[in-house]
């Protein structure tokens, strides 16, 4: 973790609250309904000038409860007529402080410095609020003038150091940050990750690392000096010290009983995975397990990485074994689940990744993987007219899962979105399926497949306008897709509207795949509607010899020979697309239309 700033806006207020408070009456804050009702006079509390004793015992109470705003009007009072005074300078400036008002509260302080040029308190605090305000030439003056005044505590060093960092005087930056540590070798990691990072941002990388490594020599279990080291050696390509460097620290703090879990390495084999090496990711993690380290991460993500390489075998030969010693781990079922998916055990999958989502229900991944994995492999059970127990178990285990994971899925998920909006039009719910197909194309990545597939569901839910305004919106889009080109023209010839722009549409598609079976059939369809028989009938054989078993070319061809007046050779092509899953209600009442003319 990133330490922050030691003179943030936080630190100010903390300082500035110290040094009011050290002065303040013992009787205040009082609460407001009481302060309202003192007399406005000087009396003989601090001395002030008529006024300034109210306008400040006010604005003090308001800031002790917490309403800024109210406070700095009466604060503000109290320090024009008396601007003379430390106390109510003070109080002033640590409300300014926290109204956000830094460079005002800095004006206060350098007021009071001007006045008192040997209060060293009040000198730290200007040269904070002044660094805090965006002026590190004139906070690095006071910082010096401290020095040169005796003061030389390692936190105001540090100070010093990231001011001449904020200047780009890197080098005395550098040299004063070794300073500090020398002053106090137990903040030696704070100090060196902020030299590391000065250096880093300079790119000046072979030094960061020299830097870093002496430090360890001094700090030898820092994790967050070895993970910056680690860090550089990959960005250096230089695996080899990196692994070396991974192994040493995980011992080191194994051994000073820092802890039991190889952080480094971990960390180590997700930098190498990002980059896309999973085969060094699981040496690494290997070579961790080998040294006796048995924890719960590090066999997630070497099972991860495994599949990541395609490695379902040693996956499943580790993950039994952890399931069992981290029961209560949906990490490990889920990754069983998908490794048992990849080899095509769709049940032992659907028992692993129940699991899952029982051991984490808000885990949106975990419960859109189950849903993949139903209308994958169970899309026929879910899609069925007349259910049996067992596929309305499924269908209700669907809409469950659906349900909830719609409220879990982020928006910008658009894999997840994607996989609901098939769900529910597998359920036949096209108006959700819809909603979700539509916010997997507000993705870019995603933009082209997920409005086509709205597309189509418009079209499926009879939405027709809808349908036809979304592809046509996309096609204008993206004017060059084939795949767009070809799906509103196809659109467009269902609809039996603008024939021509259809067939220009489907021709550019086919123009850039000339024996794809899809466009082949759309130009076909195209055809068929504008009562082109024969021409329609040339370009859906070539479509069905590309696709011989898509029902759907089977059942335009089937609709031309019938139009041709092949009454049994159309037939014969609907049965064949009703073997290969076409739609059910219609082809049957074509099959016996046909048979009944026989």
């Amino acid at each position: 973790m990133v330490r922050q700033p030691w003179f943030s806006a936080v630190a100010v207020s903390v300082l500035l609250i110290g040094g009011a408070a050290a002065s303040t009456p013992d009787d205040l804050p009082l609460p407001a309904d009481q302060v309202m009702y003192l007399p406005d006079s000087a009396g003989d509390d601090i001395g002030l000038p008529l006024g300034a004793t109210s306008a400040y015992a006010i604005g003090r109470s308001l800031q002790q409860q917490g309403q800024t705003e109210a406070a700095l009007v009466f604060l503000n009072r109290a320090y024009r007529l008396a601007p003379e005074s430390t106390r109510i300078a003070r109080t002033y400036a640590q409300s300014l402080v926290e109204a956000g008002f830094v460079q005002d509260a800095a004006r206060i302080y350098g007021d009071l410095v001007s006045a008192a040029p040997d209060s060293l308190e009040q000198r730290r605090q200007y040269a904070l609020l002044l660094a805090q305000s965006g002026r590190p030439r004139m906070a690095l003056d006071q910082v010096q003038e401290l020095k040169r005044r005796g003061e030389s505590d390692p936190m105001l060093i540090k100070l010093e150091a990231d001011l001449l960092g904020q200047l780009d005087r890197v080098d005395e930056a550098i040299a004063v940050y070794r300073e500090a540590a020398r002053q106090d070798p137990g903040r030696t990691e704070e100090f060196t990750l902020a030299a590391g990072a000065l250096l880093q941002r300079h790119e000046r990388f072979d030094e960061m690392a020299e830097l870093i490594s002496d430090a360890l020599e001094v700090e030898p279990t820092s994790l967050p000096l070895r993970l910056a080291l680690i860090r550089y050696l990959v960005h250096k390509d230089d695996l080899p010290r990196a692994r070396k460097e991974a192994t040493t620290g995980d011992e080191a703090r194994r051994r000073e009983g820092e802890s039991q879990r190889p952080d480094c390495s971990l960390e180590l084999s997700e930098l190498v995975a990002r980059r896309g090496d999973f085969g060094t990711a699981v040496e690494v993690l290997e070579s961790a397990r080998e040294e006796g380290f048995e924890n719960l991460e590090l066999e997630t993500e070497l099972a991860r990485y495994l599949l990541g390489l395609g490695n379902v075998e040693s996956a499943l030969s580790l993950l039994p074994a952890a399931a069992e010693r981290w029961p209560d781990a949906p990490d490990i079922r889920y990754l069983w689940g998908r490794a048992l998916e990849v080899q095509h055990d769709p049940e032992g999958a659907l028992v692993q990744l129940r699991k899952a989502v029982e051991l984490e229900p808000t885990m949106a991944v975990y419960r859109v993987s189950l849903l993949r994995l139903l209308i994958i492999e169970y899309r026929d059970d879910l899609a069925a007219e007349d259910p049996d127990d067992r596929q309305l178990a499924l269908r209700v285990e669907a809409q469950g899962h659906a349900a909830k994971a719609a409220v879990t899925v982020h928006p910008q998920d658009a894999e997840g979105h994607m996989i609901l909006g098939y769900t529910y039009r597998t359920l036949g719910d096209l108006d959700r399926a819809c909603r979700h197909f539509h916010m997997a194309g507000e993705v870019n990545e995603t933009r082209v497949g997920a409005t086509l597939e709205l597309g189509f569901c418009l079209q499926e839910a009879g939405r027709l306008g809808e349908a036809k305004k979304t592809l046509h919106n996309l096609q204008a889009e993206f004017p060059d897709d084939p795949e767009v080109a070809n799906s509103y023209g196809y659109l467009l010839a269902e609809l039996g509207e603008d024939l021509d722009h259809a067939e220009r549409l489907v021709r550019q598609a086919l123009a850039s795949d000339p024996e794809n079976g899809a466009y082949l059939d759309s130009l076909g369809w195209v055809l068929y509607q504008r009562e082109e028989f024969d021409e329609a009938f040339d370009w859906l054989v070539r479509a069905a010899n590309a696709r011989p078993d898509d029902p759907v070319i089977l059942e335009h061809l089937g609709m031309v020979l019938r139009k041709q007046g092949q009454s049994e050779e159309a037939l014969g092509v609907f049965r064949r697309a009703l073997a290969g899953g076409g739609d059910r209600q219609r082809l049957e009442t074509i099959i016996a239309e046909l048979e009944d003319g026989r």
